[in-house]
């Protein structure tokens, strides 16, 4: 009666189409790229949209980390890292500054360092990895590795990154969608609660997915039937849902209204350092 996931984007922008044309309510916990719920009715999204990561950290850039020169790599065959370092570059710009490098790669690549070198020649104060975990610690590491020491700023998929991986992002900032040190009493609950079954702290990919799942069980409830139609309406007419990765609504679309967070990376750990607001 329903679809929760999947969760990158490059998967749920196909499965979300496959949904809508078999009018089956879909919530993607994770997925941030528009093209996601564009023009859809039955595919909704828990995550706020790159666009709105993409201003909130090339805004941070800008005024909170002083760089008027800021260098961008990423992934050109993923439409997630290829949708942000756009936006980023586009707000960037508009706010005064100069985007010196705008260096991209291929999924499966490896080696950075000749992406990396033109951005350390090009003068560039800050760099910008809106990249997957399983790329941006060793791309941290080589840029680390040929002298390139200014500050690192990436988005939400930085979520992921096992505390092992975390050594060359020290003091480097993120945005995301919730921080466990600030959590509410909801958030709390859900945090404990998971940290006793699994042993570990949940990531934001685990908060997207209860958040879900308490769309749709609210949605549900509010129309008293599990079938696909009444479920696509009450998703629709959530007014306010209080989750773990806080408090949302929907108005006109499948992307709900909710603030970001960013996070700082100190002792390994991720840190609460700033509320992001639509």
């Amino acid at each position: 009666v329903a679809l929760i996931g999947p969760q990158a984007s490059r998967n749920a922008i196909p499965v979300a189409q496959v949904a809508e044309n078999a009018r089956i309510p879909m919530i993607s916990p994770w997925s941030t790229n528009p093209d996601t719920t564009a023009g859809r009715q039955y595919v909704f999204r828990v995550a706020f949209i790159d666009p709105f990561q993409g201003q909130v950290m090339a805004r941070f850039s800008f005024e909170e980390v002083d760089a008027t020169k800021a260098a961008v790599l990423y992934d050109v065959a993923s439409s997630y890292n290829k949708g942000i370092a756009e936006i980023y570059k586009q707000v960037f710009e508009a706010a005064g500054g100069e985007v010196v490098a705008f260096e991209s790669y291929t999924t499966g690549e490896t080696d950075f360092t000749k992406q990396l070198a033109k951005i350390k020649n090009s003068g560039a104060q800050v760099l910008f990895l809106p990249n997957y975990e399983n790329e941006v610690p060793l791309q941290a590491e080589q840029a680390r590795q040929i002298g390139l020491d200014i500050p690192l700023i990436g988005s939400d998929s930085w979520g992921t990154i096992a505390p092992e991986d975390r050594t060359q992002l020290e003091g480097a900032y993120f945005s995301t969608h919730y921080a466990t040190d600030i959590a509410d009493e909801p958030a709390r609950t859900f945090i404990e609660n998971y940290t006793t079954k699994y042993g570990h702290t949940p990531d934001d990919v685990a908060a997207l997915t209860y958040d879900a799942f308490g769309l749709l069980f609210e949605a549900i409830q509010s129309q008293g039937l599990a079938e696909p139609e009444a479920i696509r309406t009450g998703l629709a007419g959530i007014e306010s849902f209080l989750g773990v990765t806080g408090s949302m609504k929907y108005s006109g679309s499948g992307d709900p209204i909710k603030s970001a967070v960013v996070l700082r990376v100190v002792d390994g750990k991720f840190v609460f350092y700033k509320l992001a607001t639509p």
